[in-house]
């Protein structure tokens, strides 16, 4: 009796044992699955950070090209000023010489 009652302890030693690993082996899988699943989208908020600083930087070029653009069209049309000017005065003078 005593070593059926042994043997009976013994194996719900052993059950225990059993339903605790597999317990802890659940419990490992399911921290696992977290970690990946944070990686994961903590990747993927690099990259939509890094996708949104070079749309920004392609912006902000785009912008200096086109500021760039309007300086020298601003320029050109300053020296095409001042050259009509200067053929106006060259006039005045060849009018003023020819009288």
């Amino acid at each position: 009796r005593r070593a059926k009652e042994a043997a009976d302890e013994e194996e719900e030693r052993k059950a225990k044992e059993a339903a605790e690993q597999e317990e802890a082996r659940r419990a490992k899988e399911a921290a696992e699955e977290e970690e990946r699943r944070a990686k994961e989208a903590a990747d993927e908020e690099e990259e939509r950070k890094a996708k949104e600083a070079a749309e920004q930087e392609e912006a902000r070029r785009a912008k200096e090209a086109v500021e760039e653009e309007e300086r020298r069209a601003k320029e050109a049309a300053e020296e095409e000023r001042r050259a009509k000017e200067a053929a106006e005065e060259e006039e005045r003078r060849a009018n003023e010489a020819a009288e």
